[in-house]
């Protein structure tokens, strides 16, 4: 069933000749708001600062005081919010950790980010050590064929 105020709106909004797509694109309220609006369903619409806009602009458009539907719908937050007083919600609280097991993952973490830290540093050193000492064939080969083309420049007979 409809609340009052969505029944005094969608009738205002009818009257006035006006489709749910028209008030929306002129008030440029979401067609989904007009909608819950004029239903009654209040709770599926965002804060109430922005229904009142919402209320606002749509009695402005359909010729409505805006007054009297804002008076309507403090009631209704005011009846909604005493419900909610009446049924204590179960309050949620948060779990409390030893400070030991609250910065022991951090610990942990930074830990691990040295180790491999080091290790990387290690693995780097062992590379540039093997790679310093290390020569290939190619410069062996090049090293002892040197002294034999001297020898032919100097020795001009061998030619």
């Amino acid at each position: 069933m409809a609340d009052p105020i969505g029944i005094i709106l969608s009738s205002a909004r009818e009257d006035a000749g006006l489709t749910i797509a028209d008030l929306a694109r002129i008030t440029r309220i979401p067609r989904s708001s007009v909608a819950s609006l004029e239903e009654g369903r209040f709770d599926s619409l965002p804060a109430p600062v922005f229904v009142r806009g919402f209320i606002r602009s749509y009695c402005r458009e359909v010729g409505l005081a805006p007054s009297d539907i804002l008076a309507q719908y403090d009631g209704y937050l005011h009846e909604t919010s005493l419900m909610n007083q009446e049924q204590p919600e179960q309050q949620v609280r948060p779990l409390l950790l030893p400070r030991a097991e609250m910065h022991g993952s951090r610990h942990r973490g930074l830990e691990l980010s040295h180790v491999l830290l080091v290790l990387l540093a290690v693995v780097s050193f062992i590379i540039a050590y093997l790679s310093a000492g290390v020569t290939t064939s190619t410069d062996v080969d090049t090293a002892q064929s040197l002294p034999s083309q001297e020898s032919t420049l100097n020795n001009p007979s061998s030619r």
